[in-house]
């Protein structure tokens, strides 16, 4: 099972162009499923967690009760999430359909890089968004 799932995220996981070959490739000969006990212990004990402490503008010193932690995921991370939307009930919208706003934003950042959350100064937040139209399958015994 777990090479039938790196063939399909090696094929539609990051956009198929020369500079994601070495991804792909990465993706079909090292995935590995984890148990959630498994998981749990990997996040629990391999997450980077980097300590920062706040420093006040005026001054240029630490804020006392400032102290404040990061967790940051591993750069080749491969989030997965399903993109969903609904019809407007907004009068006046320009977009009443559902099908409309997933185009346009598909559209829009589809294969381009996105930075989400903060820390945009250091980098942090760079995503590759790529979007996937998969059609699913019932699963046994369902109608």
């Amino acid at each position: 099972m777990t090479k039938k799932i790196a063939e399909w995220l090696a094929a539609n996981g990051v956009p198929s162009n020369e500079s994601n070959q070495y991804f792909s490739e990465k993706l079909r000969s090292d995935l590995v499923l984890l148990s959630d006990t498994d998981f749990g212990y990997f996040v629990e004990h391999a997450t980077s967690v980097e300590p920062h402490v706040r420093i006040d503008d005026k001054t240029g010193t630490a804020v006392p009760g400032g102290l404040f932690y990061s967790e940051n995921l591993p750069p080749e991370s491969l989030l997965l999430t399903t993109l969903m939307a609904s019809d407007s009930r907004k009068e006046g919208s320009s977009m009443k359909k559902a099908a409309e706003v997933v185009n346009k934003l598909t559209k829009e950042i589809d294969n381009q890089m996105v930075q989400i959350g903060g820390d945009s100064t250091t980098g942090r937040g760079q995503i590759l968004f790529h979007s996937v139209e998969v059609e699913v399958e019932a699963a046994a015994g369902e109608k």
